[in-house]
């Protein structure tokens, strides 16, 4: 699932669900576009932070952050997945 093309909900969803250190991990070499896109729906204050973190994150092996990608994308299209059969219900 292409990250840019889930809507803002399934993306925050899928930040809470992740685990943290996938997240963080996954996101770190992300498009600043979706960066934006996530932190812009949190608190100012978690925001802040969430930016922080992702820029404090220490050199990683490429094949760590494509599995943590892969792993967070997944997720991502579970719950789009999930939305899409909630809202074919009613």
């Amino acid at each position: 699932i292409d990250l840019a093309t889930v809507s803002d909900r399934t993306l925050l969803e899928t930040l809470r669900q992740a685990e943290p250190q996938i997240a963080m991990l996954a996101l770190a070499g992300a498009d600043e576009q979706l960066v934006d896109r996530i932190a812009n729906q949190l608190p100012r204050r978690h925001a802040k932070r969430f930016r922080r973190r992702l820029h404090q994150i220490e050199p990683t092996r490429l094949s760590d952050m494509l599995d943590a990608q892969r792993e967070f994308a997944q997720l991502a299209q579970q719950i789009a997945v999930g939305e899409t059969g909630a809202n074919s219900n009613t």
